[in-house]
């Protein structure tokens, strides 16, 4: 009995590597060609560049190492489960005087060794490497070993979700496109949630809160990101009990499951609704996020919810039915929509008092607010500043009252015409408490801004050339901000000396107003720090002290466009319909050309470099063929020009 135990033990583990063990010889040669074989040819060829490039293994081919993390094990859960989805493969498999749970048991093991052997065959060979080659440079042996268990712990989390899917489900297709919603789904749902929602609750963040979660949702997310951000031994544990969870769960759910149901798109009967429901949700979500979107008015909205949840309910329908030609049940559709409709007041009402919480000082450790820099850019500060005095705080904690007694939100307005203010509190007791508010009435709030945005804490911790020695500057480099080849490099130590304090003198002075103000952008200055850093900003007009210093030193005209330099420009109102960066520019007919040298200067101390605005201004140069297009708000625009265009 044992030998004949035995020998079905055997031929079983021959027909699940015929069935799917090709999976695994595919996925060595995948891993073999990222990992082994780029780093063979980066060692041979000597690429010694290459050696700072690479973070840890993960960067290396991180596309193929990502498509093979998350399609081999599907694959795998696809193929050595299909028996549950075939009648003669079905009737085979349970032919045999085994027990389901053995079946179960062989398969399951199969899988994870169809899953670890690639990953072994590969980290052998990376250790070949390490001990015969000197590739310290690139990985150590510890980075091996992480490699190994973050990919074979990924591998085993998607395979169990996609085997858990096998057992509720009779078509192989279905399986594997259903494993990836449900790994998905989590993400895609909370995205979808947050979008809505910030149409119903004042404040909300729809960017914060969707941003914070969604890669601790999913797999598939987190793997995407494994070759920048590392995984860390907790997820590792969590993933692995969730796969066991599966695992088992999978198992009690194959010893139900009735055989005829080979074929079914779902084989347990409570699964229906959970996928009619789900897909309907899905729908409505989506539909009222795009309609919304590309019409921007509230109408839309509420018709995309209409539209979106009966499309799906109609299309979970037929998936269910196996045909087209369905009989739909209102009554369930109706239970459906009069949930959501209790759900949406729900959230309305706001019984937990989001949009009215407003923290207390004495819990605030600090309060971030985004930046506003202009064109003002660095490599080394987030989007947001961190105040803790405290006076900054309760200026802030004021503004956030002001806004709350009166912020016109106008998320559903027709015309939505708005800026955003966006506040975070960071509490004592490790909480953070974020909004955002898309206002119509910005304006209202700019004493408040203007009393942050110009205080020295903000400008010391948003700016940080302010705290820049000009010893730690390498070069300074200067470009017209044009198609004429003007520019200059700074290197001399006393000259970059000198700029550097008076560019922070500019910026210590600087007005709010001038920070929003984005016209009068004269040139383009690049600050080349030690290692590599770099700090970018515009040349203004309003940075009085640098002019000065320019023309001092000549410099100016070396780098600014001079009024004698252009032969005229042409104004004309902008058309949105128009790509002004890719057509050819077509001069209106009722255009104002502009030869006159004052009114060029005045133009050019008005410009702004992004086309966009009231009008758009062609510049013709007398040593160039160029064309160059820039964009004028008419709030800025000269007299002259709202004149000629009765303005």
């Amino acid at each position: 009995m044992p030998s004949k135990t035995s020998s079905i033990n055997q031929e079983l583990w021959k027909y699940m590597f015929r069935s799917s063990g090709w999976i695994s010889i595919l996925s060595i040669l995948g891993l073999l060609f990222a990992l082994p074989l780029e780093l063979f040819i980066s060692i041979v060829e000597e690429r010694t560049d290459y050696y700072g490039q690479v973070k840890n293994l993960f960067a290396i081919h991180s596309t193929i190492q990502y498509a093979l993390m998350i399609v081999t094990p599907v694959l795998v859960a696809v193929f050595l489960f299909r028996f549950l989805q075939v009648k003669q493969m079905s009737d085979f498999i349970h032919s045999l005087p085994v027990s389901r749970k053995q079946i179960y048991g062989h398969h399951l093991a199969a899988g994870l060794v169809f899953l670890l052997v690639p990953i072994i065959v590969t980290a052998f060979i990376l250790f070949v490497f390490y001990w015969a080659i000197d590739v310290s440079g690139l990985f150590t042996l510890k980075d091996i070993g992480v490699w190994a268990a973050v990919t074979f712990s990924i591998e085993v989390l998607i395979f169990s979700a996609a085997v858990f899917i096998g057992m509720i489900t009779g078509l192989s297709a279905l399986q594997a496109v259903l494993t990836y919603i449900t790994l998905l789904l989590p993400v895609g749902l909370v995205i979808l949630l947050g979008a809505n929602i910030q149409f119903l609750l004042f404040g909300f963040s729809e960017s914060y809160y969707t941003n914070s979660v969604v890669r601790r949702l999913s797999p598939l997310v987190k793997a995407a990101d494994l070759s920048r951000e590392k995984l860390h031994s907790i997820d590792i544990y969590i993933y692995i009990l969730v796969a066991s969870i599966l695992f088992f769960v999978s198992l009690l759910l194959y010893q139900k499951r009735k055989l005829e149901y080979v074929s079914h798109a779902f084989v347990f009967p409570i699964m229906k609704p959970v996928f009619k429901y789900g897909l309907t949700t899905c729908a409505m979500l989506l539909s009222s996020l795009y309609f919304h979107g590309t019409t921007e008015r509230i109408g839309w909205l509420l018709g995309g919810l209409i539209i979106g949840a009966l499309t799906g309910y109609v299309v979970a329908e037929m998936v269910l039915q196996k045909t087209w030609r369905i009989q739909l049940a209102f009554k369930g559709f109706g239970y459906f929509a009069v949930a959501v409709c209790i759900g949406v007041g729900l959230i309305k009402l706001d019984p937990l008092g989001f949009e009215t919480n407003i923290p207390d000082l004495a819990q605030v450790e600090k309060v971030y607010i985004r930046k506003e820099l202009g064109s003002y850019s660095d490599e080394m500060n987030s989007a947001y500043v961190a105040l803790k005095e405290e006076r900054s705080m309760k200026v802030l904690r004021n503004l956030h009252e002001q806004i709350l007694e009166h912020g016109k939100s106008e998320m559903l307005a027709p015309d939505r015409h708005y800026q955003s203010i966006s506040l975070k509190y960071e509490l004592t007791n490790g909480k953070k408490v974020v909004r955002e508010y898309y206002l119509q009435n910005y304006n209202a709030f700019s004493s408040y801004l203007k009393n942050i945005y110009e205080s020295e804490e903000y400008k010391k911790k948003a700016y940080s050339l302010l705290t820049t020695s000009p010893k730690d500057v390498y070069r300074i480099s200067i470009s017209a901000n044009s198609y004429l080849n003007k520019s200059i490099e700074l290197r001399d130590s006393k000259e970059i000396t000198e700029a550097i304090q008076a560019i922070q003198t500019d910026l210590s002075y600087q007005s709010y107003e001038d920070m929003l103000n984005p016209t009068g952008e004269y040139a383009d200055i690049s600050i080349v720090l030690e290692k590599n850093r770099f700090i970018h900003l515009s040349w203004k007009a309003s940075m009085q002290h640098f002019t000065e210093w320019m023309k001092k030193t000549g410099k100016d005209n070396d780098v600014r466009i001079l009024p004698e330099e252009i032969d005229y420009m042409l104004v004309q109102p902008y058309d949105s319909h128009v790509d002004y960066y890719s057509e050819r520019f077509v001069p209106d007919k009722n255009a104002l050309k502009i030869t006159n040298g004052n009114q060029k200067e005045a133009v050019l101390n008005t410009l702004v470099s992004n086309i966009g605005g009231s009008y758009i201004v062609a510049v013709y140069y007398k040593e160039s063929s160029e064309i160059d297009i820039k964009g004028l708000s008419n709030e800025y625009a000269p007299a002259f020009i709202k004149e000629h265009f009765n303005q």
